[in-house]
């Protein structure tokens, strides 16, 4: 009952040993507490395997490529990220209405239909993207004209006269206090 002893003789690395009627395991099967056939021992390279990896290591370390080389291929990478950063072109081109954000949200291409990320793009067009730029394009709106930020004023200044008005100014300010601080 001893575990299978290695020898040149065969081809398997083991002696073969005739068959016995006691229960010695066959020489195929790794005697117990042996490594062999392990995925770990099947796994691990060769003697020559780590030395041609080593001898490679010391051919090429890894600064042996320029640094120039490498800072073309860092922006070649970059390049689509830092494209896709740019801002948009206010002076030539309009900026999209309310419904062609929220159609671009609900339908557009950039995730598939009844998926989480539709489900999240839709959750935050509704409620940061619309109401912000609802209250943007209305600021805008006022500020176009120098009449219209005039009117604005004057009617904010009425507003805030009245005790309904000065409570929402009185709010208004606390509340960009507590932003600020």
């Amino acid at each position: 009952m001893s575990a299978p002893v290695p020898d040149e003789t065969n081809a398997g690395g083991l002696a073969q040993r005739p068959a016995t009627s006691t229960s010695t395991p066959p020489a195929a099967i790794p005697a117990r507490g042996s490594t062999a056939g392990s995925i770990a021992t099947l796994a691990s390279p060769s003697a020559p395997q780590r030395e041609t990896r080593a001898s490679a290591r010391e051919e090429n370390p890894p600064s042996s490529v320029p640094m120039r080389q490498r800072c073309r291929a860092m922006a070649g990478r970059l390049a689509p990220v830092v494209r896709g950063m740019r801002p948009p072109e206010v002076w030539e081109t309009g900026r999209p209405s309310l419904r062609q954000v929220w159609h671009y949200a609900a339908y557009g291409q950039w995730t598939g239909q009844d998926t989480v990320g539709r489900i999240l793009g839709i959750t935050y067009a509704v409620l940061i993207t619309l109401p912000a730029l609802t209250a943007g394009y209305y600021l805008l709106w006022v500020l176009e004209r120098p009449a219209r930020l005039a009117a604005a004023l004057a009617l904010t200044v009425l507003c805030v006269l009245t005790p309904p008005g000065a409570f929402a100014a009185h709010l208004a300010m606390d509340a960009a206090r507590a932003l600020l601080t």
